[in-house]
């Protein structure tokens, strides 16, 4: 619904005031979506992370910084054609944190001012997610970040949190005011 691809069955989303629906082109363009599931292309890493761009258009020097920011440096320095290796139909020949970190440098690449991440760092092992959170919170400075997760470690430093409980939100507040109102299900975690 946030994303704008699909409407709310009753009701409106209001952004800065403006009906989302009303506004749908110009919110398009602000925001970067982290899906748990990546889509790649099959083409290379390069332009799986530039995506929109054409080729003279890349950014070099960006594309680098997002590659280190997702931890990507050291698989691409092994690879035989680095950037320019060709990753298959879906990313088949990358394993699943490789496929969610280009995913991410892609998102981060486009530079959204709103930047919402749907179970985003759910296929990667718990160093590597804490590091590229870690990355993520630094980079969002001016920058919303709206984060959907079942790892509490992901929302961990987030300035507000929704508790939700079958579909409906039951409580809001920081990491350490929800602990200690919800201690069976932090304890669950």
């Amino acid at each position: 619904l946030i994303i704008g691809l699909l409407e709310p069955s009753k009701g409106h989303i209001y952004i800065d005031g403006k009906d989302l629906k009303e506004n749908i082109y110009n919110w398009h363009k602000i925001i970067g979506y982290i899906p748990q599931d990546i889509y790649l292309d099959d083409n290379t890493i390069e332009k799986n992370i530039a995506f929109e761009d054409e080729k003279k258009n890349i950014s070099k020097k960006v594309l680098k910084k997002f590659i280190k920011i997702c931890l990507l440096n050291q698989f691409i320095s092994k690879l035989p054609k680095k950037l320019n290796t060709e990753i298959g139909n879906r990313g088949i020949r990358l394993s699943g944190g490789q496929i969610q970190r280009i995913g991410i440098a892609r998102c981060l690449y486009r530079n959204p001012r709103v930047i919402i991440m749907d179970e985003a760092t759910s296929s990667l092992d718990y160093k590597s997610e804490k590091e590229i959170v870690k990355s993520i919170n630094n980079f969002k400075k001016g920058r919303t970040l709206i984060t959907i997760a079942h790892r509490l470690s992901t929302i961990k430093n987030a300035d507000k949190i929704y508790f939700l409980k079958s579909g409906k939100i039951i409580d809001s507040g920081n990491y350490n005011k929800l602990r200690k109102r919800h201690k069976e299900f932090f304890n669950n975690i």
